[in-house]
C-alpha cells in the first residue's frame, strides 16, 4: 500500500485528469500504455541488451530514437539492480 501522501496526491491527480478536457485523459491514455509497451517488451525479452528495439512507432520503426533507448534500458537495469 502506498504511504498516505503518496495515495493523496494520486486521488488529487486522478481528479484533475477526470475534470479535464478530452485533450489531456488522451495524453495521459497514451502515456500509460507507452509504459505498458515498454515494461511487457522487458517483459518478454527478459531484459536483454535491445529489448526496447521491438516496440515499435506507426512506422514499424523503434518507437525511439538509439540514444533514447540505451537511456531507457541503462534505467531499466538500474532499478532493477536497485
Amino acid at each position: 500500500m502506498p504511504p498516505e501522501g503518496l495515495k493523496t496526491r494520486i486521488d488529487e491527480l486522478e481528479r484533475a485528469i477526470r475534470d479535464s478536457d478530452d485533450s489531456l485523459q488522451s495524453k495521459v491514455y497514451r502515456c500509460v500504455a507507452n509504459v505498458c509497451s515498454y515494461l511487457n517488451a522487458y517483459r518478454q525479452e527478459g531484459g536483454a541488451p535491445g529489448w526496447s528495439e521491438i516496440v515499435e512507432g506507426n512506422d514499424g520503426q523503434p518507437a525511439l530514437s538509439m540514444k533514447d533507448r540505451q537511456t531507457l534500458e541503462e534505467s531499466f537495469d538500474r532499478a532493477k539492480d536497485g
